[in-house]
């Protein structure tokens, strides 16, 4: 009779990838006290304000200018790289228009350059007039992630965002574990001491996962 053991498929099938939890840890918040807040941002295609404890974008024309005219800061890569981040705040609307492509608009983003190539994501934030809601997005920086950038304004359209409680958390580590879990599925020839899977061969090997 011909047997699966419970402890082969646990060694052959556990996640390469997977994520360690960890208690959240605050990575950047801002609640735009001052206009000294801005000293942490840099500004692109706009002048900034702050009122009432939020940053206020104000953009009554559109641009040609291809990318977010609005605030943006460097996250510490050493405390971001392989994990979770969970990136939220809450944003009031007065005339977004929309834009042409549906990532465009308001821009609630972070930018993450890493070798295996670059991400985008993003929150999701509405057009024309709406009061204060909170908006929120995960992102998952890879461990070799070189640089990451939060960014705050509008892309392709104009109207007045106005960003407030601002806050970037970890939520989890992300572990590789693809050189340890490497142990092949298929097994040609049964009983040769070399199976990568029950040493069962072709007939009731793993291929099939």
């Amino acid at each position: 009779m011909r047997i699966t053991p419970a402890g082969t498929f646990c060694a052959v099938f556990p996640a390469a990838l997977f994520f360690l939890p960890l208690g959240a840890e605050t990575v950047w918040q801002d609640n735009f006290a001052s206009p000294a807040a801005l000293k942490e941002y840099y500004a692109d295609q706009v002048t900034p304000a702050v009122r009432d404890g939020a940053v206020v974008i104000d953009l009554p024309q559109r641009s040609d200018y291809r990318g977010s005219r609005g605030i943006s800061r460097r996250l510490p890569i050493e405390r971001t790289a392989g994990r979770r981040l969970l990136i939220r705040a809450e944003v009031r609307g007065e005339g977004l228009e929309p834009a042409k492509s549906e990532w465009n608009g308001g821009k609630f983003m972070l930018e993450i350059r890493a070798p295996g190539g670059n991400d985008w994501p993003q929150a999701k934030i509405p057009t024309g007039n709406f009061d204060w809601r909170e908006v929120r997005f995960m992102a998952t920086l890879p461990p070799d992630a070189e640089r990451v950038t939060l960014v705050l304004g509008i892309q392709d359209s104009c109207g007045k965002l106005s960003f407030r409680k601002l806050a970037v958390e970890t939520l989890d580590t992300f572990l590789d574990l693809s050189a340890a879990v490497n142990r092949g599925l298929v097994d040609e020839k049964e009983g040769d001491g070399k199976g990568g899977w029950s040493d069962q061969g072709p007939e009731n090997d793993a291929r099939n996962f």
